[in-house]
């Protein structure tokens, strides 16, 4: 054929472990990349899997599209992978995110606090050659 129609379609296959996706597979689509994947290659919990499901708004990417993503170097991901990471950097995620929480709780107390003198700027630190925000926050 003319190469954009398969002669044979059959099933998806998962873009990590390349095995195929049957339709009685627990999957979830990425964002980016548009192939099902198997919840257990993408770190997802079968809870998170029917949440992700039943949610029309709920977007995930899948390891391979994050780590893409992870070495632009304007990427923050920090929003993208705090939900649905692996296993082994949940502790690490949830740290992190406390952490977040925590800048701007007190970032909101202060501006109730001076609500008539608050002035904000926004600086892309991350796109300054050879710096990241951590190193000069």
């Amino acid at each position: 054929l003319n190469g954009d129609i398969s002669s044979n379609p059959g099933p998806e296959s998962c873009t990590v472990c390349r095995k195929m996706v049957a339709k009685n597979h627990r999957a979830v689509c990425c964002n980016s990349c548009s192939p099902r994947i198997h919840i257990k290659c993408g770190g997802i919990s079968p809870k998170e899997c029917k949440r992700l499901q039943a949610s029309e708004t709920a977007s995930w990417i899948c390891p391979p599209c994050l780590d893409e993503i992870k070495q632009l170097p304007f990427a923050d991901v920090s929003e993208i992978d705090s939900s649905y990471s692996s296993c082994s950097d949940t502790d690490q995620t949830l740290n992190e995110n406390e952490d977040h929480n925590n800048t701007w709780t007190s970032f909101d107390t202060l501006v109730k606090m001076h609500r008539r003198n608050v002035k904000i700027g926004h600086i892309n630190a991350n796109s300054i050659a050879g710096f990241k925000f951590h190193e000069i926050k």
